[in-house]
């Protein structure tokens, strides 16, 4: 039976990052301190119009500790701020890996028996072998089946928009480039998926363009075999640590 697409659920229920443990006491605690202000401006009042009374006597003695309270309302205020700007990032990269990662590896294995040859060439061989002690056997079979090009495409469409959230993200968040390139490499070390990207790289951003095709001439222009994650790490490095990554990065999208 044909695989059809799928929209992808997140694995959270609702924002686990929407509002904190932390954010929340926070904010409870400038609620407080607003609350005490504004008690002591009335008590400052009530304190003029009865000169040398009970309230006079009282709001002259607090008042250093309120401006000590107004300076503490400002750093919690601040640490509100850092704590959202943290939950807004670890917000992010959660959708990213559920979008990047998981929905184009579900795919992957929802759609293994109508494209074999296609995602066979989306890893490196002796990542399959790691994976599946039958892989040569399993190889030499899918060599006689005829993708579904449908199929082929959807996959394909899913890593091309993962490059481009990526650039999206990346340019708001640190969302960790070099573990996302390290996935791309994979990826784009397959002939099938070049040859998809030269004939749809029109339909995306300029920034994911060069990206895509910087990645693809890494993996051309290099001469050892990729043979364990310390050659993709390594590549990585070339490509993250370039002037050309950084240029890229910094290209406003057209």
């Amino acid at each position: 039976m044909k695989t059809t697409a799928h929209t992808s659920k997140s694995i959270y229920n609702g924002n686990p990052y929407e509002r904190p443990l932390g954010t929340q006491i926070f904010k409870v605690g400038v609620y407080l301190l607003m609350t005490f202000t504004a008690i002591m401006f009335v008590l400052s009042l009530v304190g003029t119009v009865y000169k040398g009374g009970f309230f006079d006597r009282f709001t002259g003695k607090i008042e250093a500790i309120s401006t000590a309270f107004i300076a503490v309302g400002v750093y919690l205020t601040f640490k509100i701020f850092e704590i959202e700007q943290y939950s807004k990032e670890a917000q992010m990269n959660l959708n990213l890996v559920d979008k990047g990662w998981r929905l184009v590896n579900d795919e992957i294995a929802r759609n293994y028996q109508l494209c074999p040859n296609f995602i066979n060439s989306l890893f490196f061989d002796w990542q399959k072998e790691i994976m599946t002690s039958n892989y040569m056997a399993d190889k030499t079979k899918s060599e006689s089946v005829t993708d579904d090009w449908t199929n082929v495409n959807y996959i394909s469409c899913l890593i091309f928009q993962a490059v481009e959230d990526f650039l999206t993200v990346i340019t708001v968040y640190d969302v960790g480039s070099f573990v996302w390139i390290n996935c791309f490499i994979g990826f784009f070390n397959s002939p099938i998926l070049i040859k998809i990207w030269n004939s749809q790289k029109q339909n995306y951003a300029l920034k994911t363009r060069l990206l895509i095709d910087y990645i693809i001439l890494t993996l051309k222009n290099n001469k050892k075999p990729i043979t364990s994650y310390e050659d993709i790490d390594n590549l990585t490095k070339s490509i993250v640590e370039s002037n050309r990554y950084n240029e890229i990065i910094n290209i406003q999208n057209k």
